[in-house]
């Protein structure tokens, strides 16, 4: 039951927010050429953290969803990670960051 309030907690806050950006439902997205080269060291730290929890919440998404508890992020550090979207960012000055993760999860669940 507090999974299901839960889940329907969270389609109606992307409901709100869907409104408020019709481009993309995910707010704080950091494009490619602010990944690339940050305006200061709270930019670089506020990007690589939106990147973990967004990570993190396509993870435990897919947990919930497939009601399984693999980890397709497991093994894999946060450097890697990081590296991992500069590289995607450097080959892709006009994207951002959602669309690299989009990337790097289908890259991971082939290698499972």
């Amino acid at each position: 039951m507090k999974i299901k309030l839960l889940l329907l907690l969270l389609f109606l806050s992307c409901k709100v927010v869907f409104a408020q950006t019709p481009e993309y439902p995910i707010r704080g997205i950091p494009d490619c050429g602010s990944w690339v080269k940050p305006e200061s060291n709270f930019s670089d730290l506020r990007q690589k953290a939106w990147l973990i929890g967004y990570l993190s919440g396509i993870n435990i998404g897919f947990r919930i969803e497939k009601q399984r508890t693999f980890n397709y992020f497991s093994g894999v550090t946060n450097d890697q990670l990081f590296l991992w979207m500069d590289k995607y960012c450097k080959e892709n000055p006009l994207s951002n960051v959602v669309t690299g993760s989009a990337d790097l999860y289908i890259e991971m669940t082939k290698s499972k």
